[in-house]
């Protein structure tokens, strides 16, 4: 829905410096939460957990859709991360209490063509709204829906699972805090670098290097200092541990990359929002397809490795085929590039799942996950950061060379993609080749992290699926 809206969303605060704000603040709320929902719902329950999660994203939702400036509408999104952030381990915690990692896969590819569909609904509600009503209401909309959803996990029969390990576990929020300062600093210096201030001066290159003496200083802590560490490092340097979760961030970084920037590529190019979120339809869909077919072919086989490899092939596949768009390219072809690289990521996603859970005993699953979440979650937040300088670099000092003297129309078209179709002769083509330029710039980096992100998959192991690891055997 937000990538179909985000245009105008930054329109109507005037605004387009913040997009990559806009898009990273609910990933930031949701590194606060995705570590301590394993431990907090170990001791109050996964029921109570996913119940206050709901309400605290509707609180969230509610104030995007009120939000009469930028800052309250970023503030409604890190309230968003802090409660939607935990939703999803929070599920995935469920979903291993309950289910026998045999079956998981199957389930899983189930799941996912619910997500798959509510996806694709996700892209046309939001640009129809918008063009109907305004883009505030695609929020506010969603407000009641979310308390109907609150009041439904209320009535399932969610068991309360006993786990020793929860009286002796302790959150590791200087672990997270640490984090959160080199998500910020890096966001800040990436940011500003180019448009704020140059790349030269003291401020980015100083939130740059603390990013990195942070950096430092975090795996010190996991690894050596933290107790309980929130990122289990020790744990995830198992091979097929580490191999999925480093796919897994930089197929999120290339993952977000492709659905936030592809809808600025074609309301660039005159697509209003509705006509954007049309086009995501097959993607949203093949990842179901891509999802549920590979599900269903881990459970059959009990492996995961083999499967792998085609899945990782379509999601390079798409993704290059993406970066060949130009002005003459036939308006069917974006259905396919994105259909083919939806069964891609739909497909990887439930065996990089299955690999980790498959590599770790029982009683540290959840553990791992949420450490999941959060590695993921990092890889979206960065990515959006390195998408969004990479689209201002590219773009902003170019606009400024091509309008100088017009300061008024630099800022308009600055804000406002719709903009450009105001235009006339040799102003509109080079101001809409520039933006296309800075948008396959993004699709180049996007690109480039999922081919690491297949590689990195390539390296788990093929051991069959056990509800035990130290019966797993390997095929190697």
């Amino acid at each position: 829905m937000l990538a179909t809206i985000i245009g105008p969303i930054s329109a109507s605060f005037n605004s387009f410096s913040f997009l990559s704000w806009v898009t990273t603040t609910l990933p930031i709320g949701a590194s606060v939460s995705q570590p301590l929902s394993g431990h907090l719902t170990d001791i109050f329950g996964r029921k109570s957990g996913l119940m206050l999660s709901l309400f605290v994203f509707a609180i969230g939702t509610l104030l995007c859709g009120l939000a009469p400036k930028i800052w309250v509408f970023l503030l409604g999104r890190v309230v968003q991360g802090l409660g939607g952030g935990a939703i999803g381990p929070i599920t995935a915690f469920i979903e291993t209490d309950l289910v026998p990692i045999k079956k998981r896969a199957l389930i899983e590819g189930i799941g996912n063509i619910v997500y798959g569909v509510t996806l694709a609904l996700g892209g046309v509600y939001g640009g129809a709204v918008q063009k109907a009503i305004g883009w505030k209401w695609a929020f506010l909309v969603q407000v009641p829906v979310i308390f109907l959803d609150i009041a439904w996990v209320f009535m399932l029969p969610i068991p309360r699972i006993k786990n020793n390990m929860a009286s002796k576990r302790q959150a590791d929020f200087i672990g997270m805090g640490i984090l959160l300062l080199i998500i910020i600093l890096f966001q800040f210096g990436m940011n500003t670098g180019g448009t704020t201030f140059s790349w030269a001066s003291t401020p980015v290159l100083t939130s740059l290097l603390l990013a990195a003496v942070f950096l430092v200083a975090f795996i010190y802590w996991e690894f050596c200092k933290a107790t309980v560490p929130f990122i289990p490092i020790r744990q995830l340097m198992q091979r097929t541990v580490a191999s999925a979760q480093l796919s897994a961030f930089f197929a999120n970084i290339g993952n977000y990359s492709l659905i936030y920037y592809t809808p600025i590529y074609l309301q660039v190019l005159g697509y209003s929002t509705d006509q954007s979120g049309l086009r995501f339809i097959p993607l949203a869909l093949c990842f179901a397809l891509g999802s549920f077919v590979t599900g269903f072919l881990v459970e059959r086989n009990a492996r995961y490795y083999y499967v792998n490899l085609p899945v990782q092939a379509f999601s390079i596949l798409g993704s290059v085929l993406l970066c060949t768009m130009r002005l003459s390219t036939p308006p069917w072809a974006l259905f396919v590039y994105l259909g083919l690289y939806g069964v891609g990521s739909g497909g990887a996603y439930v065996t990089r799942l299955m690999g980790v859970l498959n590599s770790v005993d029982s009683k540290r699953r959840v553990v791992v996950q949420a450490a999941s979440f959060t590695i993921r979650n990092t890889g979206t937040t960065l990515g959006l950061t390195v998408a969004s300088a990479i689209f201002q670099h590219l773009s902003v000092h170019q606009l400024q060379t091509l309008f100088r003297g017009q300061p008024g129309l630099l800022q308009n078209i600055g804000n406002d993609f719709e903009a450009l179709q105001e235009l006339h002769g040799s102003e509109k083509h080079s101001a809409i080749m520039i933006y296309l330029d800075a948008t396959r710039g993004v699709l180049f980096m996007a690109m480039a992290a999922i081919v690491v992100a297949a590689l990195a998959s390539v390296c788990m192991q093929n051991t069959l699926l056990t509800d035990d690891p130290n019966e797993v055997s390997s095929g190697e």
